[in-house]
């Protein structure tokens, strides 16, 4: 028997054959030894590369997409023109459309205040008063400079514009340097009270006046007018 034993364990086909129990009840050989690697080896590669995909983002659905979305985009519409150039064309079109809409907007409006009339204007109001100028010499023709300089003031005014009448400087007084003048203006009768008590009221046309002698320049000014000395009363 001893002998047979010996045999068979010198034997190579004998040591293939061997076959260990495990602690499970399994049978552990070189068979399953070889298998097993194998097996478990090809199911961490599969899983592993799996992750790898969704780790990276390149799986083939988010692949195919991306191939999708690029022949779309680059897709010819007609002639050469494709699906992204129309897209950029309409992003940029959109601004430049609302640009220019307002622009024609601000062009044709109008506002109901600019529209009236002067005919119906038939009420006078006036304001009389006196300034004095510094360094000045009663040279021919300075009475008409300071009235063309009235005029233009009252003309140019967004509020006063629309109801002033004329400026009137009277002759200079040969003892000093003081001015007397004379503002008109036109009223319509049914906005009578209002407008004398708020658009045309003395404290309004004053400051209008007192604004433009504190914005003069002294030195290239040739009849230069000091601020302080503007006196204004009204009368209808």
């Amino acid at each position: 028997m001893n002998m047979e034993m010996l045999t068979k364990t010198s034997d190579p086909s004998w040591n293939n054959d061997v076959r260990v129990p495990t602690e499970t009840g399994g049978v552990a050989g070189e068979d399953a030894e070889l298998l097993s690697p194998q097996t478990n080896g090809g199911n961490i590669r599969e899983v592993n590369s799996g992750q790898d995909h969704q780790r990276n983002g390149r799986g083939p659905l988010s692949t195919l997409e991306n191939n999708r979305l690029y022949k779309e985009l680059n897709h010819n519409v007609f002639w050469k023109v494709r699906v992204w150039m129309i897209i950029v064309f309409i992003i940029v079109l959109i601004p430049i459309i609302v640009v220019i809409s307002l622009a024609i907007c601000a062009a044709t409006y109008v506002d109901k205040d600019d529209i009236y009339d002067s005919s119906l204007f038939t009420v006078p109001q006036y304001f009389n008063g006196s300034f004095q100028i510094s360094n000045f010499s009663f040279k021919e023709g300075a009475a008409e400079d300071l009235q063309l300089k009235l005029a233009d003031l009252y003309r140019s005014s967004p509020a006063l514009g629309r109801y002033f009448s004329e400026a009137k400087i009277y002759p200079f007084r040969n003892v000093s340097n003081v001015v007397d003048y004379q503002l008109t203006f036109v009223l319509p009768e049914d906005q009578l009270e209002e407008l004398r008590n708020f658009t045309l009221s003395k404290e309004m046309v004053h400051n209008v006046f007192r604004q433009f002698l504190y914005e003069q320049d002294q030195d290239s000014a040739s009849t230069y007018i000091i601020p302080v000395s503007l006196i204004m009363s009204s009368r209808h």
